[in-house]
């Protein structure tokens, strides 16, 4: 039906030459259209195509997808003239090389290539936008005169080495497990003599999904608190959006950043190299402003474009598409029931971990606690955690316990945006709740409340009275019309949740 009346809206059968140039220009937009992929191996987790789907969106439309690749597979895929175009990631970026035609003097240097362009000749030409891509993450002002220790001697590690180089850092030393010839070499048990180091760079794959919780220095001799000149520490991983690593340099006092910024931009530079992307880095979008007479009636809508920073906006939209929205607070705040509706409106889906938890064991939380006691069931409640926390894009709805134990804490932040639901303790339901029965609100307010602060993000007042207005028209015998008014209240407070949490992601991003 909608379909048809578009059709009758757009009254094509009173201009058939409209139709037919219309419909000529869609015909040869989609026969234009180019096709890009990612090549790499187990790339499933891959946020390129999501992140081409958005420079897309604002410049001319291409095509872009994994290509989860066999090393036999290589020379196959990259000589098909179905393609104008490659992004390479670990393990091939070297192993490409034979295959191309050219190699741009980075390229060369490196011995690595992440970006393949198919000229119009069918050369195949192999550049590097890695340099590019880190230098925009660690920003000059991070970098110059810094000693810099760089974790991992791989090929990730070459391309930051280089990027560091052109920011103009004072020293460099590269950190490997094994002892190597090279002067700017140390194994990480020689760390300690290195106390002097400004910036640390990762740029291992350790700590990266789905090997959540691990940091390149667990195990080693020296201790964070040990570089006492810390500044910066940054991390090429950008799944999970914070790593250990980097909580453990943030607890140290360090400015840290992860690698999604460094994905982003040498994604725009391979973009701007296929030709795809304005030099700029700038798109257009297309906005519609409602105009009003001098009589006040509505005249039609105006469409206009905007320039649009593609780099913010491609990190502003993966950082929503990534982050879960992981609510806490003390039991009976309205955690599940605001958590519920924030789902709906953002179009993720919805995680109740208590429920999971029963869903799983097969009793509740309460009956859990009552049978086996409280130890017994936080142990639970953490390995469900760290299952769901670890996935991208959820509104995870956590017990009043969770930040109990402190194990919880980077779970809860590595891949999540934590809200903190903060209620009034007199406001608080208090009906099935083990732990408020057995201890008391205000104790437990005591033993919970400063948690609840340390770990959270974001701290969203929650002192409304939900269903009020039902409440006062039973109150004074007065009709009440068919609607769930109680309801209605935690869907605005929901869309008021969903409004702070896309202000916070996107301060986050311009700073």
């Amino acid at each position: 039906m909608m379909y048809a009346w578009s059709l009758g809206r757009f009254r094509w059968w009173k201009r058939p030459r409209h139709w037919f140039y219309w419909m000529l220009g869609w015909g040869k937009a989609m026969k234009d259209r180019r096709k890009y992929g990612v090549i790499g191996r187990h790339i499933s987790h891959s946020l390129s195509p999501e992140l081409h789907g958005i420079f897309a969106r604002y410049t001319r439309p291409y095509d872009y997808e994994r290509l989860d690749l066999e090393e036999h597979e290589l020379e196959g895929v990259i000589r098909n003239t179905e393609y104008s175009g490659f992004n390479v990631t670990s393990p091939y970026k070297r192993a490409v090389i034979p295959f191309l035609d050219e190699l741009t003097p980075e390229a060369e240097a490196l011995q690595a290539v992440n970006t393949i362009r198919r000229l119009s000749n069918g050369r195949l030409v192999g550049h590097n936008t890695d340099v590019y891509g880190f230098e925009k993450l660690a920003k000059e002002k991070r970098i110059r005169g810094r000693k810099v220790l760089v974790l991992g001697t791989g090929g990730a590690s070459s391309a930051i080495c280089q990027a560091l180089r052109n920011l103009g850092a004072k020293e460099i030393i590269r950190v490997s497990r094994n002892r190597r010839p090279e002067p700017d070499c140390c194994t990480y048990d020689e760390l300690n003599r290195h106390p002097d180091a400004q910036v640390i760079v990762n740029s291992t794959p350790v700590g990266m999904y789905p090997n959540n919780g691990h940091s390149p220095l667990d195990g080693c001799s020296v201790k964070w608190t040990d570089f006492q000149q810390l500044e910066t520490a940054l991390d090429a991983i950008y799944n999970p959006y914070r790593t250990k690593f980097l909580m453990d340099a943030e607890e140290a006092g360090a400015e840290v950043e992860s690698g999604l910024a460094m994905l982003v931009y040498q994604g725009l530079r391979s973009a701007q190299i296929w030709g795809e992307v304005p030099r700029s880095g700038k798109g257009r979008r297309i906005v519609a402003e409602q105009t009003r007479g001098e009589n006040g009636r509505k005249k039609e809508k105006k469409k206009r474009s905007i320039p649009v920073d593609l780099g913010r906006e491609a990190m502003k939209s993966l950082l929503r598409k990534q982050l879960n929205i992981t609510v806490i607070g003390m039991p009976g705040s309205g955690k599940s029931s605001i958590s519920r509706q924030v789902a709906i409106r953002t179009g993720r889906t919805f995680v109740d971990l208590d429920r999971e938890i029963n869903k799983i064991y097969g009793m509740t939380s309460g009956e859990m606690i009552r049978q086996y006691g409280e130890d017994y069931f936080r142990e639970r409640e953490s390995a469900t955690l760290k299952k769901y926390c670890r996935g991208n894009g959820m509104v995870i709805s956590t017990g009043g316990g969770i930040v109990v134990r402190e194990e919880n804490w980077p779970v809860l932040r590595e891949n999540s945006l934590v809200v903190y639901l903060d209620r009034p303790l007199h406001q608080l339901a208090k009906k099935d709740r083990p732990m408020t029965a057995a201890l008391g609100v205000e104790e437990l307010y005591r033993q919970r409340g400063w948690k609840y602060e340390k770990v959270a993000n974001l701290v969203i007042s929650n002192n409304r009275e939900f269903g009020l207005r039902e409440k006062e028209k039973k109150k004074a015998n007065a009709k009440i019309r068919h609607q769930n008014y109680y309801m209605e209240d935690i869907r605005r407070f929901a869309n008021q949740v969903k409004r702070r949490v896309a202000k916070h992601i996107n301060e986050s991003i311009n700073r």
